[in-house]
């Protein structure tokens, strides 16, 4: 009996840490899934209501519901057929690191976009970190080089 419960409690933790990463790895799936369907309200569902999320290209970090709405809101406005593909899936303890790429075409009539950038295509490789807990994000860092960002909008010829 002894020696039973020191061979079923690894086991039975090991399940449990197996499950939990293959949730967080359904929830990384959902999240790009509805990112590529630009489904705003169910992307801002698989989020906590005090989620941080943050990126080189936001003013502050923004939070929450809101903050994932509009962050996604701005994207996909200024950029009508953004996609993107995951090439990397690394799941971890505590968070789960995503490598992706993002692309499409700038073609915003918006007032912050300069007009130099208008019709101009882009791809950037990208890396987020998702904390997931409780089936919800609770936190999403995300980074691209805004450098090649830049680049590609034709910044730098105008500069």
């Amino acid at each position: 009996m002894y020696l039973r419960k020191y061979i079923f409690l690894p086991l039975i933790l090991f399940s449990c840490a197996t499950f939990a990463q293959k949730n967080a790895l359904n929830i990384v799936k959902e999240k790009f899934d509805l990112m590529n369907k630009h489904d705003i309200t169910k992307l801002a569902a698989l989020y906590a209501d005090s989620a941080i999320i943050e990126s080189p290209n936001f003013d502050h970090v923004e939070k929450g519901v809101a903050g994932i709405t509009d962050a996604y809101s701005r994207y996909f406005k200024s950029t009508p057929n953004l996609s993107y593909t995951i090439t990397r899936i690394i799941p971890a303890d505590s968070v789960v690191i995503v490598e992706f790429t993002s692309q499409g075409t700038m073609d915003s009539v918006s007032k912050e976009v300069p007009a130099f950038m208008y019709g101009k295509n882009y791809m950037l490789k990208n890396c987020s970190l998702l904390n997931i807990k409780d089936g919800k994000i609770i936190k999403d860092v995300s980074y691209f080089d805004q450098v090649s960002f830049l680049r590609q909008m034709g910044y730098f010829a105008q500069h």
